[in-house]
């Protein structure tokens, strides 16, 4: 009879016991969720804005969930929209072959910058992981060092030396100075991948007869693709989201969309859905890029956090 207590104490530690991992479970969860609203809500928060008039959002309080308008989006795009006044038809065409225009900068910069960062900065990378040399780290730091001088202080003197050279207000002197944005993404990201690739793999192909060019096309390249694939990604994106080479050395012509989002901003004709659709577009390539290269964007992003 003195046995059931102990039996019924053991089976409370052991449900105890399972129920403590659940509970655990449960609060990371409801953190992450926590933390995944805290970042989502103003993207969640324009999205809203971009569907609604002019009179919802500014009525007090703000009428945000009755009912919904592609109004802001055809306005932007200039897709049949009437205006009150030839004047104000004409000013809104204006702005929106500017946001077009924008666009299609911002595409071309971020295309070929990220382009040769890639050319520049994957053999760059393999060089730091794998060749030994007195000057390497000092090197991987220069690459680094460029993330590091904040824009401003370096914008005033590249504009005075392209306006010497005469690279002020043309694409390839927007996207040499965005490929200083997005080289030390590139090379730091892959250098890493690269790390926790076995040496051994390399030293048995230059064993069987392969060329170090062969190794490097051959298997190092497709063994490294997450990696790079991450580094493209934020490399992108970093290119994309950039305002400050634009704004200075950029002409109106090739401003990219950064820049063009402001001819929306209008002390005589504030209108908050407007904008929020055109930073919702000028945000939507970001978001596509991102999701398609999802798995590649985690899985090189956690390669190399953990060292054996």
């Amino acid at each position: 009879m003195a046995a059931a207590p102990n039996e019924k104490a053991v089976r409370q530690r052991i449900l105890a016991t399972e129920r403590e991992p659940l509970r655990v479970r449960i609060y990371v969860n409801v953190a992450l969720i926590l933390v995944g609203a805290f970042f989502l809500f103003p993207i969640a928060w324009m999205l809203i804005l971009s569907f609604k008039s002019q009179v919802q959002i500014t009525s007090m309080p703000p009428d945000l969930f009755s009912s919904f308008t592609l109004e802001n989006y055809r306005s932007v795009l200039n897709i049949g929209v009437t205006y009150s006044t030839a004047a104000k038809a004409s000013l809104m065409e204006i702005k929106s072959n500017e946001f077009l225009q924008g666009l299609f900068n911002t595409a071309v910069v971020a295309f070929f910058s990220v382009a040769i960062s890639a050319l520049v900065g994957i053999p760059a990378a393999y060089g730091l992981s794998r060749y030994k040399n007195a000057l390497k780290d000092q090197l991987a730091f220069t690459f680094l060092s460029f993330r590091f001088v904040p824009q401003l202080l370096v914008i005033i003197p590249l504009y005075l030396i392209y306006q010497r050279i005469g690279l002020y207000g043309t694409y390839f002197g927007i996207i040499w100075a965005s490929s200083l944005v997005s080289i030390p993404f590139v090379v730091w990201i892959t250098r890493s991948y690269m790390d926790d690739i076995p040496t051994e793999i390399e030293e048995a192909a230059l064993m069987d007869g392969h060329t170090r060019r062969d190794v490097f096309f051959r298997i190092i390249l497709p063994l490294a693709k997450p990696g790079i694939a991450a580094s493209i990604i934020i490399s992108f994106i970093a290119v994309w989201n950039n305002f400050t080479f634009g704004f200075v050395l950029a002409t109106t012509r090739l401003q990219p969309v950064t820049v063009k989002i402001l001819s929306f901003y209008d002390i005589t004709d504030l209108n908050y859905g407007r904008i929020a659709a055109a930073m919702m577009l000028a945000t939507l390539p970001m978001i596509l890029v991102s999701q398609v290269a999802a798995k590649y964007l985690v899985s090189g992003m956690s390669m190399g956090a953990v060292r054996k």
